[in-house]
């Protein structure tokens, strides 16, 4: 991925080239936006994938409680059926 060179100079605006690399200049920084970046990322990830869990869990309890009425009201319609 290539890195665009206003991106590039609006980083560098300010610094001194000389620190650029210091580890507690813009590297540093760099580093520390991006180790964000990428953890938050898989933090949603992680809370999407168990949200969806969840709600096919509860879906599934629906369901479940559903036919169990279903065989409790009407046991004779229901074993016709099967």
């Amino acid at each position: 991925m290539a890195i665009k060179n206003e991106i590039i100079d609006e980083l560098l605006k300010g610094q001194d080239p000389k620190q650029v690399f210091s580890s507690t200049r813009l590297m540093a920084e760099l580093k520390k936006a991006l180790a964000d970046r990428i953890l938050n990322a898989e933090r949603d990830q992680h809370l999407t994938e168990s949200k969806q869990e969840e709600v096919r869990d509860e879906r599934a309890r629906r369901i479940a409680a559903a036919r169990a009425h279903c065989r409790m009201t009407n046991p004779q319609r229901f074993n016709q059926a099967a």
